[in-house]
């Protein structure tokens, strides 16, 4: 019995301590959540292509209607460093609380972001 209580102790703190890093992992997100959430256009400053940026509330991105996968590997008030699967960076960087610059590692460009 004494074994099984071990057993039972044991295994509700290890739940207990991953569900508490889980959250806290997640938490950091949410507080800038109202920083880049919203939907943005931007313009290739070589090509003038037009493209569409979704950056849903659960701060995934959007493009061009198409769900890009990735992880975001650092998040604070100045900027936001996307890495898609490819592993390509993708860089928003803020003005006043909002995104303003889009920065594509691939071309190596910044591009303005507009809210639409």
């Amino acid at each position: 019995m004494i074994k099984f209580l071990k057993l039972l102790f044991g295994t509700t703190v290890a739940t207990s301590v991953a569900t508490h890093l889980i959250q806290k992992k997640k938490q950091p997100l949410k507080k800038f959540q109202a920083i880049y959430n919203g939907k943005f256009e931007i313009t290739h400053p070589l090509t003038h292509k037009t493209n569409l940026i979704h950056i849903t509330q659960n701060l995934d991105f959007v493009i061009n209607h198409k769900h890009v996968d990735g992880e975001i590997i650092e998040i604070n008030e100045r900027h936001l460093l996307f890495r898609d699967a490819l592993g390509f960076q993708i860089e928003i960087v803020t003005k006043n609380n909002r995104p303003d610059l889009f920065i594509d590692e691939i071309d190596q460009v910044q591009m303005p972001m507009l809210e639409i």
